[in-house]
């Protein structure tokens, strides 16, 4: 986090009609955001790399808080490389790994629809499913191409995900803005939701 809040004042976003709000108002970390489309309205969930229990109270309050709203849950670390939650022994400042997140925010909350992350590289956009208490499934996808970059030298590559909210399908892909093409053909797929 090199100097986020001077490159991504808070002050900065909270002009923006899509602003939510931030567990603390002086930190980019830890926000969340509105979007409305195709009739349904989403909530975009930013969380910090193992986000600590207080953060992930006020992360809970935030998502009951909005039980209408499809959750799409970002942050740094949930998924391994291998597309299993991470589960490891956490202390001290890094508090909560993703399983403690599928726990503590994922699967009491019904409304929770996805959740995106990295940190581990892989060539491939890996999907996992959950389930929440409710028996809704929960799409669970690790975007992470570092390596893809080093191997390849692959410039500009973005995870595209289109939502096609009338048929309910998702459209996967990893494309380069440089190249003007996709790359991997086996990113190129499509989920229904």
């Amino acid at each position: 986090y090199m100097n986020a809040e001077g490159r991504f004042p808070v002050s900065k976003f909270k002009e923006f009609s899509y602003w939510g709000g931030a567990y603390d108002e002086n930190l980019i970390q830890n926000t969340y955001y509105y979007l409305e489309t195709g009739g349904v309205d989403y909530l975009f969930l930013m969380l910090d790399y193992y986000p600590t229990d207080d953060v992930l109270v006020w992360a809970d309050g935030v998502i009951k808080a909005h039980p209408n709203h499809r959750v799409v849950i970002a942050t740094h670390s949930y998924l391994s490389a291998l597309g299993q939650i991470v589960d490891v022994e956490t202390s001290g400042e890094f508090a909560n790994d993703g399983m403690d997140i599928y726990n503590k925010i994922i699967y009491p909350n019904d409304n929770v629809f996805m959740v995106f992350s990295g940190h581990e590289t892989s060539d491939d956009i890996l999907m996992h499913q959950s389930v929440t208490k409710g028996g809704n499934v929960v799409m669970e996808f690790i975007v992470d191409f570092q390596g893809l970059l080093i191997n390849d030298g692959l410039d500009a590559l973005l995870g595209l995900f289109t939502f096609d909210e009338l048929n309910q399908d998702l459209y996967i892909d990893y494309y380069s803005t440089y190249h003007q093409k996709s790359f991997n053909i086996q990113n190129h797929y499509k989920v229904n939701f």
